[in-house]
């Protein structure tokens, strides 16, 4: 968005495989819950990460080889308990307009740790998929269509094409 003055990358907060600060400062919350396992903890990798000095944050999710997303089944015992412990309080404190319930989240497990980042109007996520992976695409604009509704601006889904040809042309 040309009308932001985005301010300029923070170099020490710039950097490849992020691991989300806020799902460890969740997991720090529950730690002491007996129902808890250890075993669960272990926040996300973000594939690259930048925060600017004027405080916005990007937050990329990077498919280039890969056929699909991570799912989860929401019978799976561990991810339930994930999902309430770490990522239901994030959801909920999101700036998600259309939040989704526990199942969901699981079926699209790999898709929403990234947009539960969203946490204020500064944050932003970008998925950015090659177009002719066709199941990768639609699995990216299916998910932002139900939980952003289309308009939104605050998650971009970017094809790999574009973006060399842009740096080539």
């Amino acid at each position: 968005d040309n009308s932001i003055d985005w301010g300029t990358p923070n170099l020490k907060r710039t950097q490849p495989e992020y691991i989300s600060e806020l799902e460890k400062g969740q997991e720090e919350k529950v730690k002491n819950d007996p129902d808890w396992n250890n075993r669960l903890s272990g926040a996300s990798n973000i594939d690259f990460y930048i925060e600017t000095d004027k405080g916005y944050k990007i937050y990329f999710e990077i498919k280039y080889t890969e056929t699909n997303f991570d799912t989860k089944k929401s019978t799976d015992e561990k991810y339930q308990l994930k999902y309430e412990k770490i990522y239901k309080p994030l959801l909920e404190s999101s700036i998600l307009p259309n939040k989704c319930n526990r199942d969901d989240f699981l079926k699209h497990y790999q898709l929403m740790r990234n947009l539960i980042h969203l946490q204020s109007e500064q944050h932003y996520v970008v998925f950015l998929v090659p177009q002719q992976n066709k199941k990768v695409w639609k699995a990216a604009y299916d998910i932002k269509n139900e939980t952003m509704m289309q308009d939104n601006k605050h998650c971009c889904i970017l094809n790999w094409n574009d973006v060399l040809n842009r740096i080539t042309n």
